[in-house]
């Protein structure tokens, strides 16, 4: 009786290894995938192949004492995709 249950353990401890392998590899491949994504459109962002538009940014400077001491507005082209947007100065 004894041998039987240490035969069962030993059976569900490879049983949950397997499980454990088999999750880790699919956690890996969709990382994978998400990396190659980013990567992908981290350089259509880069070559600027997809343009958003144009927009404004402004930037604003404070003197020691917190006040505002200036400001400035630069007109910027947008571009990027879904998730990642990048800009360059504009015209």
């Amino acid at each position: 009786a004894e041998v039987l249950v240490s035969i069962l353990v030993v059976a569900l401890a490879v049983l949950l290894l397997a499980s454990m392998v088999s999750a880790s590899g699919n956690i890996d491949l969709s990382t994978r995938e998400r990396d190659a994504e980013f990567y992908e459109e981290l350089t259509q962002t880069e070559i600027k192949k997809t343009e958003k538009g144009q927009g404004f940014v402004v930037v604003e400077w404070k003197n020691s004492s917190g006040g505002s001491a200036g400001s400035r507005e630069f007109k910027v082209n947008v571009y990027g995709g879904e998730g990642l947007t990048s800009y360059a100065k504009g015209d």
